[in-house]
């Protein structure tokens, strides 16, 4: 059954069940009334018995005697005869009402539950149903989709711990490609250029060096 047919019906039952409630109330108010008026007769009567000497012990089969004689006493046992007998048909059928209201709830809830469950298993298919309702009923948790995230929280929670250390062992690892596949250039040590009036034989350095104070100085020195 649709959601919106079974609101409609469910609708049905609940006005089907006030209107049952209302025509029970008007029947036990009429049943009252006629009790009330029965009792009156009754205290009319028991007063004349007390009033004609009867005996107190015969005073209550003399009410009785009376109140049997009496039409309008008869008409009110009647009434209330009658009354009581709707009254007790109309309880009958809006305890049915009620039940009927009742079961219709009832199904309703496991079928949204197994609606919940299914699409709860269909993304995540590890889920086991019959533990996530015994979680629900142990914690007293009335929706599954609530107990769903509480059953799950340390899963949930190991694997986003999980999904990181991944990542970063995956970002670590493609670094270390990287600079794997990079050529490594060595350093080389700079070899100084020699200036261009520098002397390109040896006797030429012999004879830039004897012109050479810094160099022919200590030389002369030594000498002398």
């Amino acid at each position: 059954m649709m959601e919106s047919d079974y609101r409609k019906k469910t609708a049905d039952l609940a006005a089907q069940r006030r209107e049952l409630e209302r025509r029970q109330s008007e029947f036990e108010n009429a049943r009252a009334q006629a009790e009330a008026q029965l009792e009156e007769l009754a205290k009319e009567v028991l007063i004349k018995a007390q009033e004609s000497g009867v005996p107190k012990s015969a005073q209550e089969d003399e009410v009785l005697r009376e109140l049997r004689a009496n039409p309008i006493a008869n008409a009110l046992y009647t009434k209330i005869e009658s009354l009581t007998a709707k009254v007790n048909e109309l309880d009958s059928l809006n305890r049915s009402l009620r039940d009927n209201l009742k079961q219709r709830d009832q199904n309703a809830l496991v079928s949204q539950h197994q609606r919940v469950l299914a699409y709860l298993k269909q993304n995540d298919p590890e889920l086991d149903t019959d533990a996530l309702v015994r979680f629900a009923r142990e914690n007293y948790v009335p929706r599954l989709d609530l107990a769903y995230r509480l059953y799950t929280e340390d899963k949930r929670m190991k694997r986003t711990v999980d999904e990181a250390v991944a990542k970063a062992k995956k970002e670590a690892m493609d670094e270390a490609k990287r600079l794997a596949v990079q050529p490594t250039i060595p350093l080389r040590r700079a070899v100084a250029t020699p200036p261009k009036d520098a002397p390109k034989t040896f006797d030429e350095a012999i004879e830039v060096a004897m012109k050479d104070p810094e160099v022919i100085g200590p030389l002369v020195g030594a000498g002398t």
